[in-house]
Formats: structure tokens, C-alpha cells, sequence
């Protein structure tokens, strides 16, 4: 009975996990489909998945402009104006600051920090940045899984910080799989640690 209760859990959970991002995806596709088929069919237009094609060629096209010389000068003058606006500039430095992998920001790098006992590691976020200059401190944001939203910010030393050079994505798998996927770097690095123990 417990064997078969075990299962049942184990089973449900891989097929929630497996099922959220496809209804997100589904979701998403439908509610694209329907917004654009509106101004198509008020034009006279009504083919079936062209309000697809669309937000893929729009979201191409603006990837494109903010890659250019003339996309990044809108940026940068964009982002001048958000830091001046009086009660949007704190949400939008706070955001700049999770910056999750593209800069210095708290979720810029994967790390496996040393828990209380000093026997386990734990998964963690951080900037690959010391407090301040001269600091042996440094910043990590420990996630809970399967929800990564939720966790503790913890102040180590910059030495119990094992970095890793996995990427920010494959640090969200593992958490959302909650350890059904291993990436084989987090694999490497047990095995130095055991060898070296």
C-alpha cells in the first residue's frame, strides 16, 4: 500500500511538472491567436494561426532593432528615463538588480554553498561579487523547490561559494524537477568533492 501511494505521488508530480509549461504554452498560443484575430478579421483576414506567425515575426523584429546601434540608443535612453520616474525608479532598480543572467545581477551565476552542518550543499543565486571590494562576504539567494519564487538570502564567505559554470536555466530545471534533473556539472562537482574528502 505504501509502495503503490508512493508511486501515485511520484507519478502526479512528474505529470504536473510535465504539464505546467505545456498548458502555459497552450495558454499563451490561444490567447495570441485570439487577441490578434480580432484587428485581422476587422480587416477582412481570417486565417486560422496567422496571429501566431505574427507575434513571432513582431518579437524577431524587435529582437532585431534592440541588437542594432539605434535599438541600444533607445534603450539606454529609455532605461535614464524609468531611473527618474518618481515612484517607478525603485521597482525598476530592484528589477535591474535580479537581472536574471545578464549582468551582475543576484541571479547572474549558479553556486553550491555549504549548508550549517558543512555535510551538504545547497543550491544557490548570486552575482559572483563580494559584498564591497575589500569584502570576504558575499550575497546568495538559496531557492526552495519545486518553487523557486520563495527561498532565503544568506551573507557566506566568498570561500564556502563553490561556483559553477552552469547556466541560470538549467539551475530553474533543477529546482522545478526537484532533483529529477541532475545536470551532469552539479555531477562533477560531487565526484571532485568525494574524491578530495
Amino acid at each position: 500500500m505504501v509502495e503503490l501511494q508512493n508511486h501515485l505521488r511520484k507519478t502526479m508530480i512528474a505529470g504536473a511538472l510535465a504539464a505546467v509549461p505545456i498548458v502555459g504554452t497552450v495558454v499563451l498560443i490561444v490567447w495570441v491567436e485570439q487577441t490578434t484575430r480580432t484587428p485581422l478579421a476587422a480587416m477582412g483576414i481570417n486565417i486560422p494561426g496567422l496571429g501566431i506567425v505574427i507575434a513571432v515575426v513582431t518579437v524577431y523584429l524587435l529582437g532585431l532593432f534592440i541588437s542594432s546601434l539605434l535599438g541600444r540608443f533607445f534603450v539606454r535612453l529609455l532605461d535614464r528615463m524609468l531611473q527618474r520616474l518618481p515612484m517607478l525608479k525603485e521597482v525598476y532598480a530592484a528589477w535591474k538588480q535580479i537581472n536574471f543572467g545578464h549582468g551582475p545581477g543576484i541571479y547572474s551565476k549558479v553556486a553550491l554553498i555549504e549548508d550549517d552542518s558543512g555535510r551538504f550543499r545547497q543550491l544557490g543565486f548570486w552575482s559572483g561579487l563580494p559584498l564591497t571590494q575589500d569584502s570576504e562576504w558575499c550575497c546568495v539567494f538559496v531557492p526552495n523547490a519545486p518553487n523557486p519564487v520563495g527561498g532565503r538570502v544568506l551573507f557566506v564567505r566568498k570561500t564556502q561559494v563553490i561556483e559553477t559554470s552552469l547556466s541560470v536555466e538549467d539551475g530553474f530545471k533543477l529546482l522545478l524537477s526537484s532533483g529529477g534533473f541532475i545536470p551532469t556539472e552539479i555531477k562533477s562537482i560531487q565526484d571532485k568533492q568525494s574524491r578530495s574528502a
